[in-house]
């Protein structure tokens, strides 16, 4: 008897431990939903379905593992000119989750309460924004939503919402300052897929700042050979070269055009070269827009599809972005040289 007894609370144990990691998302949909499906997704890729579950009488639920909490896309069935009959933002948590398709937001978790808090109070900055007659008074708006969400971070630094803040936060805080605000949050949330992947970044951020050695990369050139970073910093001639990230359908890096092609031109004869990563989406944009603007410079670009592995290496979260690697000692000098900042460099280690 008392064997029996041990077996009983031991499996009572286990289903408590399973039910406390069990995140339940349900929702009540119209009528002209009923028999098709409603599908959890990747955040980064929305055809990627985690799971589906069929709408019955009105009604759908999924029930999902949430021993490490997620951020998914909820959508439904698509309608006749392919849009999604429902589509919003839903953390996996412990928890009963509830999706209101109507306002598109979710409540029964702290993650899904706070984000929909968040939203409105944005939403309704945005409509402040628009309304706003002044620069000032933008600007004041903008302070505003800032300090709105990290202040939501500071109050959600035990759920996943917490990371999704430092997420839009962390272009103004330095890759310490970000490894350090995620090593604050509980181990289930750092072992998320978002607080790894924004780990991963900074540390390879941390791994690019001045004083570095600069890591190779491999793309195909304008000629579709394979081009490695490695080979013109081994150069003899070379003795800067600048790894350039850009897009021609980027305002900004567009707008450094003019600084690139003035530094090049003083100095590619005194040992000055650059390697241009494009980060274009369509390969005839990139070649015309190469040839189009004069930017006679080696230049190789990164495929959209699949892992964009220059990207991942380097940390870069927006462009322009740009690295001085000193080829004598393979170290990284100075990065996100801006107009004539540029310049000015390259005049201080040449001339």
């Amino acid at each position: 008897m008392k064997k029996i007894l041990t077996l009983a609370a031991f499996a009572a144990f286990a289903a408590s431990c399973a039910d406390k990691n069990l995140c339940i998302v349900k929702g009540v949909l119209p009528d002209d939903m009923e028999g098709t499906y409603a599908y959890l997704c990747d955040t980064e890729d929305f055809s990627d379905v985690i799971d589906s579950v069929k709408i019955d009488n009105g009604r759908f639920t999924f029930k999902c593992s949430a021993e490490i909490p997620e951020e998914l896309v909820l959508r439904g069935p698509m309608t006749s000119n392919g849009e999604d009959k429902f589509f919003q933002m839903i953390f996996i948590e412990p928890g009963v989750v509830t999706a209101d398709i109507e306002t598109g937001y979710s409540s029964g978790t702290p993650s899904n309460e706070a984000y929909a808090i968040f939203m409105k109070r944005q939403n309704e900055g945005f409509d402040r924004l628009q309304a706003a007659e002044t620069l000032e008074q933008r600007q004041a708006i903008i302070s505003e939503s800032e300090e709105n969400a990290r202040a939501m971070m500071e109050q959600n630094g035990d759920n996943l919402f917490g990371v999704s803040m430092l997420q839009i936060l962390n272009y103004k805080m330095s890759a310490s300052e970000v490894v350090q605000a995620l090593d604050a949050f509980p181990e289930a949330v750092r072992k998320s897929r978002m607080a790894t992947r924004m780990r991963a970044k900074a540390e390879s951020q941390l791994a690019t700042e001045p004083g570095s050695p600069y890591i190779d990369i491999v793309l195909p050139d304008t000629g579709g050979n394979a081009l490695s970073l490695s080979s013109v910093v081994g150069n003899p001639d070379n003795k800067y070269v600048l790894l350039d990230f850009w897009a021609t359908w980027c305002g900004p890096c567009m707008g450094e055009v003019p600084h690139l092609k003035e530094a090049y031109a003083k100095y590619h004869g005194k040992g000055f070269e650059i390697y241009g990563v494009s980060l274009d989406g369509s390969e005839d944009a990139w070649r015309s827009g190469v040839k189009e603007h004069g930017m006679n410079w080696l230049h190789v670009l990164q495929p959209r599809k699949g892992r964009m592995e220059a990207v991942e290496a380097y940390g870069v979260e927006s462009i322009p972005s740009n690295f001085l690697i000193d080829t004598a000692t393979g170290l990284i000098v100075a990065k996100n040289l801006r107009g004539e900042a540029l310049g000015a460099k390259i005049a201080e280690l040449i001339d």
